[in-house]
């Protein structure tokens, strides 16, 4: 009778070792699939905000970039009034150099916004796609009325 007791016993303590042990094994898996998904999802942000970084910064240096050229503009418009043009002309023509650099560094950086965007477009959801896609449309409209502003300046510095 002690036998079978004992031996029930083993068994009774066997079986809730098991039990415990299956439990756990379920818990940790919900854990690791708990944390799958906040992976899946930092993945999906980051790839989104690197991209749009890049966009805010090259919008940026364009914004700031266009507000140099139209200083620009005025200083030759004011050097016009004041007669004094053969006195600015180089140094507006060295000026517009530099600035022609500048839309130069902004064109490859635009150049290679679009491999970034199309590596990066499996993480993002139709909605971020489509505003992504606007914002660098926006970008290529702000470079190319850049680029506008460039050559009209160019055309009175160089005549």
């Amino acid at each position: 009778m002690k036998k079978s007791i004992f031996l029930l016993l083993i068994s009774c303590m066997s079986f809730c070792a098991t039990r415990a042990a299956a439990q756990s094994v379920d818990s940790l898996q919900v854990v690791i699939d708990s944390l799958s998904v906040k992976v899946a999802v930092l993945g999906h942000d980051l790839a989104y905000l690197k991209i749009d970084s890049e966009i805010n910064a090259l919008d940026e240096n364009i914004q700031i970039l266009s507000i140099q050229v139209g200083d620009m503009a005025t200083d030759f418009r004011l050097a016009i009034l004041s007669k004094h043009l053969k006195d600015s002309k180089t140094q507006l023509q060295k000026l517009y150099e530099v600035y022609e650099e500048s839309i130069r560094i902004i064109k490859d950086r635009i150049d290679l916004l679009q491999p970034l965007v199309d590596s990066k477009k499996n993480l993002l959801s139709p909605i971020e796609s489509a505003h992504i896609s606007f914002r660098v449309t926006g970008i290529w409209t702000s470079y190319y009325n850049l680029k506008n502003k460039m050559s009209i300046i160019r055309e009175a510095l160089y005549e």
